[in-house]
């Protein structure tokens, strides 16, 4: 029996074929390694856009501010107000 032949029809020792074919076998991994992390990539990916929406968006600061005095009682309100106005004093007279 001879020498199994390459692609181009050139006889190759048991070596050199026992090589191509672990060669062979470390692209194949190599390939299943990287189709893996790109199929984890994808899906990672993929989820992430669907959830986006479903994420708490940033509120307006303003909106958010207002939101909390409206739901102060009045005596709360009114202490806020008196340490507004103070700070606003402090402010221009500092």
């Amino acid at each position: 029996m001879g020498h199994p032949l390459n692609a181009f029809g050139v006889s190759r020792s048991r070596d050199q074929s026992e090589h191509g074919c672990f060669v062979i076998a470390a692209t194949s991994v190599a390939s299943l390694v990287f189709a893996a992390i790109s199929v984890a990539s994808a899906g990672t990916l993929a989820y992430l856009v669907a959830t986006d929406g479903r994420r708490a968006k940033p509120v307006d600061g303003a909106a958010a501010f207002r939101r909390h005095i409206a739901a102060l009682s009045d005596d709360s309100r009114e202490h806020l107000r008196e340490q507004i106005k103070i700070a606003r004093e402090q402010r221009q007279g500092g």
